[in-house]
C-alpha cells in the first residue's frame, strides 16, 4: 500500500518537469519560426544598426523565457518541498515501526518476566501447602473415665495437616474468650505454625513488591492497573485457606506476631474476604466493654435487638486507616457490597453500644 502510493507521488512529481520543458520547446520552436517569418516578409537587412533593432524586437520573448525559467525555479523549489514531504512522511512511518518494535520487545520482555514470576509464586505455593500437610500433632490426653483397675484413661490420636490448624484454633477461641486476645501468644502448639505464617507472609510480600506488572500502552491509563494484577495472586493464596486457616490468620495478624508486618498485607489485599464471622471468639475484651454476663447466651434478650454477630468481627473493625489495633474494613473486601456490610456492621456496634449503656442507666 505505501510502495503504491510512493509510485503515485513519484508520477505527480514528474508532470510540472513536463509541462514545463513541453512548453519550453514549443516557445523555442515558435520564436524560431516567428524570426524565418519575419525576415523572408519583410526582407529585412542586417547592415549597420538594423540586425540590433532588429534583435531588440524580440525583447518580450526573452522576458517570456526569462519568466519561464523563474517559473521553473518555483517548480524546482516545490518539488523539493514535495521531496521533503515524502521524507518526512517516510521518517514518521518509519518511526511509527520503531514505536511498535519498542512496544512488541517490551511486551515480550514483561511475558518473560511474568513467566518468572508465575513460576516462583506457584513453587511457593505449592510449599506452603507442603507445609500445611506436614503439620503432625501427638495428643495424649485424660478422658474422663477409668478402668477396671481404676486408672485414667487416656487419648492419644495423632492429627496431620489441616487437623493441627482446627485443633490449635479450638484451643484458641476458647482462650481468647475467656482471657482475651493477649492470651494468644501462649495459646497450645501455637509455635507449630511459626514456619506457617512466616511462608505465608513471605509469598504475600513477594508479590506486593515485584515490579513485573508495570503498565504498557493503554495499561497506563488505568491508575489501579498494578494493584488489580496483584490482587489477582493474591486472591489464589486466599483461595487455598482453609475455614480455620482463615480463623487463626485473623488473630495472628492482630497478635505482636502479624501486627507490623502481616496485617497491613491482609487488609491491602483482603485477605479475610469471605471469613465465616460467626466463627470468631467473642473476646475477653470484648465482653469487658459490654459489662454483660461472661456467658453470651444469657444476654441473648438484650442483644437480640441489634444485628450483630456477637462476635470479634464488630469489635475489631474501623474505617480509620491508622487505627493499628483493628482491621481496617477493606480487610474483609473492596466490592461495594463488601464495603457496605462492613460499615454497617460498625453501625451496628455503636447502635448496640449505645443501647447497653441507656440500659446500664435505667437500672
Amino acid at each position: 500500500m505505501a510502495e503504491e502510493k510512493k509510485e503515485k507521488e513519484e508520477i505527480k512529481s514528474w508532470i510540472p518537469w513536463t509541462v514545463a520543458v513541453v512548453i519550453c520547446l514549443i516557445v523555442w520552436a515558435g520564436g524560431a519560426w516567428f524570426m524565418r517569418w519575419y525576415a523572408v516578409t519583410y526582407r529585412a537587412t542586417f547592415d549597420n544598426n538594423t540586425a540590433g533593432t532588429f534583435g531588440d524586437s524580440f525583447g518580450a520573448v526573452n522576458a517570456l523565457i526569462s519568466a519561464l525559467a523563474f517559473g521553473g525555479v518555483i517548480v524546482s523549489f516545490w518539488l523539493q518541498r514535495k521531496e521533503y514531504e515524502l521524507q518526512r512522511q517516510d521518517l514518521k512511518l518509519q518511526y511509527a515501526e520503531l514505536q511498535g518494535q519498542r512496544d512488541e520487545f517490551a511486551q515480550q520482555n514483561k511475558t518473560m518476566k511474568l513467566q518468572r514470576f508465575e513460576n516462583t509464586f506457584f513453587n511457593m505455593m505449592q510449599l506452603q501447602q507442603q507445609i500445611v500437610n506436614d503439620l503432625h500433632l501427638r495428643i495424649i490426653a485424660p478422658n474422663g473415665r477409668r478402668d477396671e483397675q481404676g486408672r485414667q484413661e487416656t487419648i492419644d490420636k495423632e492429627l496431620r495437616g489441616r487437623e493441627v490448624i482446627r485443633y490449635i484454633y479450638e484451643n484458641a477461641h476458647s482462650r481468647i474468650g475467656n482471657e482475651g486476645l493477649k492470651i494468644y501468644p501462649n495459646i497450645a502448639y501455637r509455635e507449630l505454625l511459626d514456619h506457617y505464617f512466616r511462608h505465608l507472609y513471605t509469598i504475600l510480600r513477594f508479590v506486593d513488591e515485584t515490579d513485573v506488572f508495570v503498565p504498557i500502552g493503554d495499561e497506563e491509563q488505568d491508575d489501579n492497573f498494578e494493584w488489580k494484577q496483584k490482587y489477582h495472586y493474591t486472591t489464589i493464596v486466599r483461595a487455598t485457606l482453609s475455614r480455620y486457616e482463615m480463623l487463626i490468620l485473623y488473630y495472628n495478624g492482630l497478635s505482636e506476631f502479624g501486627r507490623e508486618k502481616l496485617k497491613p498485607l491482609i487488609e491491602k489485599y483482603a485477605l479475610l474476604d469471605n471469613i465465616d464471622k460467626r466463627g470468631l471468639a467473642c473476646s475477653g475484651e470484648y465482653k469487658n466493654l459490654l459489662g454483660l454476663n461472661p456467658n453470651l447466651r444469657d444476654n441473648k434478650p438484650i442483644l437480640a435487638p441489634y444485628d450483630v454477630t456477637w462476635t470479634d468481627f464488630e469489635y475489631y473493625l474501623t474505617e480509620d486507616i491508622d487505627d493499628v489495633e483493628k482491621y481496617n474494613i477493606h480487610a474483609f473486601g473492596y466490592g461495594e457490597k463488601e464495603v457496605r456490610n462492613a460499615q454497617k456492621a460498625i453501625q451496628n456496634f455503636r447502635s448496640m453500644l449505645e443501647g447497653i449503656k441507656k440500659l446500664k442507666r435505667k437500672q
